[in-house]
C-alpha cells in the first residue's frame, strides 16, 4: 500500500467497537479521510475499538482486522477490497470484549468529552485565566456564553460572595445553579440554603471551571435548573513542582489590590501524592473608603492509588475572609461622586474548614 499524504497526520482518534460500515464513517468524520468501500463488503462485519493518538492509515489498519478487507491508495482517496484468498463476505466474529461503564456523568471534561456532551458546556483552563489576568472566578465566568455575573455593590453581598446567573435566572448569591469544588457541593446545604453568601473559592487554586448550562443536569442533584458550575483546584502532579506568583490590580481612587498564589507537591512511587495550595487576596478596590478585602485560601489535598482500580483522595480545606461593603448610592451622590461611599463599617467575614473524602473504583 502506498502511505498517504502527510496532511492526514496523528491525532487523537475515539471509535468504539461497532458494526464496520459505522465505524469507517466515524473514521472520515474525525479525520477528514475518504474511504469508499460497497456495502456489501463491509455488511455483517465487525469493527474494534479504536482509541488513542494515531494517524488516520494506522487507525484504519486497526479497524479492519480480521475482516478479510485490505485498503487500496491513491492520489489520497482510500478503497476498501477483498484480500486475496480470503472469504470476504464471511461475518467476522469476535471474542469477549471488555466495557468499561462510566458512571460520572461529568467525565473528565476534556475536549473530546465536551465537545460530545448532550447539551451546551464550557471548560475554562487556568491558561486561559492567567492570559486573561483575572482576579477572581467572577472575572472567569464573565466569558462564558449564557452566564450573568452580578457585581458585588456592597448592598446584598460582597466580594466574597458569588453571584452567578444562567439564562436569565436570579444571580444573586448562585441559587439556582448547583456549584461544586472538585465535585463536592460548595453550599453547606444545597437542597435548603444552596445561597452562596461566602463562596470559599479563590482563582489562584483552580485549574479549570466547568460549566454545564442548561435544566438537563437537574436529574443529577438538587438547584441545578440553572446547570452546573464545578471548580476543579490544581491536580496533585506526578512529579514534585513547585510555584509561586503575584497579580497585581490598582485604580485611581481606590488603591492597590494583589493576589499571591502558592503550590507545592508531588507524588512517590508507592503511589501517595500530596499537595499544598494557597491564594491570598489583599488590598482595596476601586471605591475610596471602606472597601477592602484580606482572604486566605488554603487546601491540603492527599492521593494514594494502592491498585489500578481504586482511588483515594482525602482534602482539607480552610477558608478566611473579610471584606468591607461600601454599599450603594443614590442618584445625586452617583453624580457627586460615583466612586464614594457612606458607610464606613459596613463588613462581612466568614471563616470555614472543610474535609472531603473520596473512593473511586473502576469496574
Amino acid at each position: 500500500n502506498v502511505a498517504l499524504p502527510q496532511a492526514f497526520a496523528a491525532d487523537a482518534i475515539h471509535i468504539p467497537a461497532q458494526p464496520l460500515g459505522q465505524a469507517l464513517s466515524e473514521l472520515g468524520q474525525q479525520t477528514s479521510l475518504q474511504v469508499f468501500f460497497s456495502p456489501e463488503l463491509v455488511a455483517g462485519k465487525q469493527a474494534p475499538a479504536v482509541d488513542g493518538n494515531l494517524s488516520p492509515e494506522d487507525a484504519l489498519r486497526q479497524l479492519l482486522q480480521g475482516s478479510g478487507l485490505q485498503y487500496q491508495i491513491d492520489q489520497g482517496s482510500v478503497t476498501l477490497l477483498p484480500a486475496p484468498g480470503s472469504a470476504a463476505n464471511s461475518p467476522l466474529e469476535l471474542g469477549v470484549t471488555d466495557i468499561k461503564v462510566v458512571g460520572d456523568w461529568l467525565g473528565d471534561a476534556d475536549a473530546a468529552v465536551v465537545q460530545n456532551h448532550p447539551g451546551a458546556r464550557t471548560v475554562i483552563r487556568r491558561e486561559a485565566m492567567v492570559e486573561q489576568g483575572a482576579m477572581n472566578v467572577g472575572d472567569v465566568l464573565k466569558r462564558v456564553p449564557g452566564v450573568q455575573v452580578q457585581e458585588a455593590n456592597g448592598t446584598g453581598g460582597s466580594d466574597i460572595s458569588l453571584n452567578v446567573g444562567v439564562r436569565g435566572l436570579t444571580s444573586r448569591l448562585s441559587p439556582r445553579s448547583t456549584v461544586l469544588i472538585d465535585g463536592v457541593p460548595a453550599a453547606f446545604a444545597p437542597y435548603g440554603q444552596p445561597q452562596l453568601s461566602m463562596a470559599p473559592i479563590s482563582s489562584g487554586n483552580l485549574d479549570s471551571i466547568d460549566v454545564v448550562r442548561g435544566a438537563g443536569s437537574v436529574r443529577y442533584g438538587p438547584q441545578n435548573v440553572g446547570g452546573v458550575i464545578n471548580f476543579v483546584t490544581r491536580a496533585i502532579p506526578e512529579k514534585a513542582s513547585a510555584e509561586i506568583g503575584s497579580t497585581l490590580e490598582t485604580s485611581q481612587h481606590g488603591g492597590w489590590k494583589h493576589i499571591d498564589t502558592a503550590f507545592v507537591g508531588g507524588t512517590a512511587d508507592n503511589g501517595i501524592g500530596i499537595a499544598l495550595l494557597y491564594s491570598g487576596v489583599n488590598g482595596n478596590g476601586y471605591r475610596e473608603r471602606n472597601n477592602g478585602n484580606d482572604i486566605d485560601d488554603v487546601l491540603l489535598k492527599t492521593h494514594w492509588a494502592p491498585t489500578d482500580v481504586d482511588d483515594f483522595s482525602l482534602n482539607f480545606h480552610y477558608y478566611d475572609a473579610s471584606a468591607d461593603m461600601p454599599g450603594g448610592l443614590t442618584q445625586a451622590q452617583y453624580d457627586a461622586n460615583p466612586f464614594q461611599s457612606d458607610r464606613n463599617n459596613d463588613n462581612f467575614s466568614g471563616r470555614r474548614k472543610d474535609v472531603s473524602f473520596k473512593w473511586t473504583r473502576q469496574i
